[in-house]
Parts: C-alpha cells; structure tokens; sequence
C-alpha cells in the first residue's frame, strides 16, 4: 500500500476512538501532458474517471465528488452521450458534484506566473458559468 493511502487508512480508522472526525475529500488530479499526451491521457483514464463518477453518484444518496480540471471536462463534454452528459448536469444542480480551483488545468504552483495562472482559472470558470450557471463556479482557487 502506498504510504499516503496508509496513513490516510490509519487516521480514518483511529480518528472517531480519539475524538474527531476524519471527512475524505475525493477529487481530481489529472495532469495534462505529465506522462502521456493529453489525448491518451484522457482516453486511458479520464474517460473511464467521468463515467464512473457518473454512474456511481447517480445511484448514490450520500456520495459528493470535488472536479478540479475543466480542460479534460471540456473534452469529456464532446464525448458524451445526451443521456450521460445530462446525469452529470443533474449531479451538478443537485450538489453531488462541486467544482475545486477549476482551472483549466492544475497549473504548476511552484513556477507559474501570475497572468498564466489567472488566465486559466478564468477559461475554467467560463465554462462552468457557461455549462452549468454562475452559481456553480468556485469562488476561490489555488
């Protein structure tokens, strides 16, 4: 097991026998172009990522899942099927799914200058104001 999941185990598991709650925040991490194109990237593990989201969510009743990339939502969005694309926006309006940064891409937060950070944070929330209304874009970011 790798050593993240193991304390992450560890803290869910010991944290209610020492007197606090232990919340588990699941959300993406998909960077664009690290070890593979963005295309083989997404068709490898986005695609597979989005519809499974998708489907477990819509059968679940107290589930929520943080997205952080829109970039590869975007492209997902060109993808899918009516009824599909339609369960996610469903998921959307109802709270299931929320939205974390949403850039267009996680930009790198050692090296990225200023104006490229900003440029991509914007070009992310225009597509969730555009998809799924203002009320869903984040009011913060990293």
């Amino acid at each position: 097991m790798h050593c993240a999941a193991l304390v992450v185990t560890l803290v869910a598991l010991l944290g209610p026998c020492v007197g606090f709650d232990v919340f588990l925040c699941p959300h993406t991490h998909l960077d664009a172009g690290w070890t593979s194109t963005c295309e083989e990237y997404y068709q490898q593990k986005v695609k597979f990522i989005v519809d499974s989201i998708t489907d477990v969510l819509h059968c679940s009743k107290d589930k929520v899942f943080n997205w952080a990339e829109i970039g590869y939502l975007a492209r997902w969005y060109e993808d899918a099927d009516a009824s599909r694309a339609q369960k996610f926006k469903d998921l959307v309006a109802c709270g299931k799914i929320q939205f974390a940064g949403a850039g267009w891409v996680q930009h790198d937060e050692c090296v990225a200058h200023g104006r490229s950070a900003i440029n991509q944070m914007t070009h992310g929330h225009r597509f969730l104001i555009d998809m799924f209304g203002a009320d869903h874009a984040p009011t913060f970011g990293w």
